[in-house]
């Protein structure tokens, strides 16, 4: 019995890691996919052209942007100044 259970339980840990890199590859995929459309609206936020992006743009950025950011969050405004904050890794206040 307990070799029937050790078998079922080793199947079910091998089907968890490959749904996990499944997961993972898929989420790889749409990001390849939203890339470029994301590259257009930090170029259309980035109001003085610096190819810099502060937070301040961020957040004064165009309706229409701002939601199409939170939906690729799936979250609400606080979830753009998370964003930022995530890209921004050397804490300058601005994202290059």
């Amino acid at each position: 019995m307990n070799l029937v259970t050790a078998v079922i339980v080793e199947g079910a840990l091998e089907q968890g890691v490959k749904d996990r890199e499944a997961k993972a590859r898929y989420k790889q995929h749409i990001f390849k996919q939203m890339l470029p459309k994301m590259r257009w609206m930090f170029k259309t936020i980035d109001l003085n052209e610096d190819n810099r992006l502060t937070k301040k743009e961020l957040l004064l950025s165009p309706e229409k942007i701002r939601l199409e950011l939170e939906d690729y969050m799936h979250a609400g405004d606080e979830s753009l100044e998370e964003l930022f904050d995530l890209l921004d890794v050397d804490d300058s206040g601005e994202v290059d």
